[in-house]
């Protein structure tokens, strides 16, 4: 086989070029079975499940998400075989598919969510789990309280008064002058009893005992109900990331629409200094609105699709390896 032939062979599938005129799905199934790839592996490549795979091959777009993310998807599968991205997007649009009629609230991050300003389903279970472990300190924290105040307030015991004998004094008698003839006998007036004093009662030490005992019940019952309200200390606490701030979008906003294939970090800033996305972020979509322009920082850029209202960025033009740091929206 003459050199000429090798090295026609060897050709790339993006140096053939793209039938514009053929649906994008059968340029990508074609150039996949050419590679003899299957679907799975197509999926595990670019992070996406198969039926996701299956749709863009069978030109499906009614059940893919919203054409912008459909575009990144096309274009990360366009570069692992080594077509013409550019052209296979284009094509997209011979094929039928429609632009986006209504804003993408509903597929941030790959799954159903509320428009921006309301809470997603995940953001509601973290305010739920913040909310019930505020709700545990509070009533321990009142239980507690409860139950210094009822130890604070419990009366000492009273001190048993003596014992008074009962005994009363017996009266002492005295001799009794008899009367001589010569004087008139004297009647003997005899002494009065002295009446002691009545013993004071004193208080039984059992009423002392059932007071502390109500006391010390009432002390156990409030720290009883503390006790079952807290989590026990050795569940494990799961840390969660901090959810970026969502706003409602302005008439003056631009647009970003992203699409992670693999995990990357970013850092996007808008001109007002409001950072909008930033940390390590898994495969799905994200769809940002902020005042243009934007200061990007894609930590790798084979694992990233980024389109500045609605056009595609060229990452490679930026990237330093797999890093890329660039400015978009400037005037």
């Amino acid at each position: 086989m003459s050199e000429k032939a090798m090295a026609g062979k060897e050709t790339k599938a993006s140096d053939r070029g793209v039938d514009r005129q053929a649906a994008p799905g059968s340029l990508l199934r074609d150039e996949r079975l050419r590679r003899d790839l299957t679907i799975d592996q197509v999926a595990q490549r670019l992070h996406l499940n198969r039926a996701t795979i299956d749709s863009l091959e069978q030109n499906d777009f009614d059940a893919l998400p919203p054409m912008t993310f459909v575009r990144g998807y096309v274009r990360a599968y366009s570069q692992l075989l080594e077509l013409d991205a550019d052209a296979v997007v284009a094509s997209l649009s011979d094929a039928g598919a429609k632009a986006d009629s209504e804003p993408l609230y509903g597929w941030v991050g790959g799954a159903s969510a509320p428009p921006p300003g309301k809470p997603s389903r995940l953001r509601e279970a973290k305010m739920l789990v913040a909310i019930a472990v505020t709700l545990v300190i509070v009533i321990a924290a009142v239980g507690g309280g409860a139950w210094w105040f009822t130890q604070q307030s419990e009366p000492a015991p009273a001190l048993a008064e003596p014992e008074v004998d009962e005994r009363t004094e017996e009266p002492t008698e005295e001799p009794v002058n008899e009367p001589t003839e010569s004087q008139d006998p004297e009647p003997q007036v005899p002494e009065q009893r002295t009446d002691s004093p009545e013993p004071t009662e004193a208080v039984p030490s059992s009423a002392l005992a059932s007071d502390s005992e109500l006391a010390g019940t009432a002390a156990a019952a409030a720290a009883s109900d503390a006790d079952e309200e807290v989590i026990p200390s050795d569940a494990p606490v799961v840390t969660q990331p901090e959810p970026q701030a969502t706003r409602e979008p302005r008439a003056d906003d631009a647009s970003l629409a992203l699409v992670f294939t693999g995990e990357s970090w970013m850092e996007i800033s808008d001109a007002n200094g409001d950072r909008l996305l930033f940390g390590l972020q898994s495969e799905g979509e994200e769809q940002l609105w902020g005042q243009p322009p934007f200061e990007v920082v894609v930590g790798d850029v084979n694992s990233v699709v980024v389109e500045f209202e609605g056009e595609s960025v060229d990452l490679d033009a930026y990237a330093r390896g797999n890093v890329a740091r660039f400015t978009l929206g400037e005037s």
